[in-house]
């Protein structure tokens, strides 16, 4: 009898064992259960991240052309920036150099015109001189006719002074020094 119960208390123990183990086991299917669904989220997540993604690559693309485009865009605009002050001071040298030939060319004017009244009181002068000397009329018909010749090229000339100032003044020069050894020449008669 005492076996029996030692059989039954051990059967009891046994069955107490296997329903403690029945139940971790059911805890453990359930907390593996809980993470396969688990997993499936993940992995659903993970699938739909990745789609995402993957729409995301041509956007990604087309942000990085525009990014380039933007940055030629701006190259281009400083270059442009820098064409524009260089034409800008080309243009402020151009302006100053035509105010300086504007300059250049009144001053011959003024040279000429001066020649020419110059001239003028020479040939007046001459003139006198000529109809006051009968002996001399053949000689100083043709020194007036040379003077006459010669203030009209210095009229001439004055209308071209503004395309060439440098050499007009040197010619306006040189026709003055012949000028006046005509005058020396006149007077010598």
């Amino acid at each position: 009898m005492e076996d029996f119960s030692l059989m039954k208390q051990h059967l009891q123990e046994k069955e107490e064992l296997i329903s403690t183990l029945r139940a971790e086991l059911r805890q453990t299917q359930e907390e593996q259960d809980a993470q396969l669904e688990e997993l499936k989220t993940l992995q659903q997540q993970y699938l739909l991240r990745n789609r995402e993604v993957i729409e995301l690559l041509p956007l990604k693309a087309q942000l990085q052309e525009y990014q380039e485009q933007a940055e030629t865009m701006q190259m281009m605009q400083e270059e442009l920036r820098r064409e524009s002050l260089a034409w800008q001071q080309e243009l402020h040298q151009l302006r100053m150099e035509k105010n300086t030939w504007k300059l250049q060319e009144k001053r011959i004017k003024e040279q000429y015109t001066m020649a020419i009244k110059d001239k003028d009181k020479q040939l007046s002068h001459l003139q006198s001189l000529l109809w006051s000397s009968s002996q001399s009329q053949i000689l100083s018909a043709q020194y007036q006719r040379q003077l006459l010749e010669e203030k009209n090229t210095l009229s001439i000339q004055l209308s071209d002074v503004s395309q060439s100032p440098h050499k007009s003044q040197h010619h306006s020069s040189d026709l003055s020094k012949h000028c006046a050894v005509l005058e020396r020449q006149v007077q010598e008669l």
